[in-house]
């Protein structure tokens, strides 16, 4: 398994200046439909992960996820978005860990060959710079086009999760 973030473009701040409470609603309002899409491969199957519409449901499962692995615990996750439906249930054994997972809904219609394709294993740093590289790249993004802590909440918690992310 491994996160291709690509190079998404974030609105700029001033055709869009409201601010938001939450880092969910920052990173729906601020990117656009037709930004690139990160890939996540597993088992070398793409799986897309839009930054308009997944990330902002999908972050606070990531942060979950993160916490868990960081810990040492082995874990399961429900990621909710339609276009990036599936349950994972991670199996940490020492700095190596397994994904199992149940796909039941991904852009491009490509659930029964995820499925068919079964679980991956991943080093536990790999898997974290993974999710941080993503995570990194919307902060990125979302910098370069203006936005701050100034704009949202909870910025924050971008910072937070990339540094959970480091050993």
């Amino acid at each position: 398994m491994r996160i291709d973030p690509k190079k998404p473009e974030a609105i700029p701040l001033g055709a869009k200046a409201a601010k938001t409470e939450t880092l969910e609603d920052l990173l729906e309002s601020a990117f656009p439909l037709d930004t690139d899409d990160a890939v996540l491969y597993w088992n070398e199957i793409p799986v897309p992960i839009s930054y308009k519409y997944d990330l902002p449901v999908m972050i606070e499962e990531i942060e979950e996820v993160i916490e868990a692995v960081v810990d040492g615990e082995s874990t399961s996750v429900q990621w909710p978005s339609n276009t990036f439906r599936a349950t994972w249930h991670l199996r940490r054994y020492g700095e190596r860990m397994k994904i199992a997972a149940e796909w039941e809904s991904v852009a491009h219609n490509r659930e029964i060959e995820l499925n068919d394709s079964g679980e991956v294993e991943v080093e536990v740093t790999g898997f974290l710079e993974n999710w941080s590289k993503l995570i990194d790249t919307a902060q990125t993004a979302l910098l370069n086009a203006g936005y701050s802590e100034d704009n949202c909440g909870d910025w924050d918690r971008l910072g937070s999760i990339i540094d959970s992310c480091r050993p």
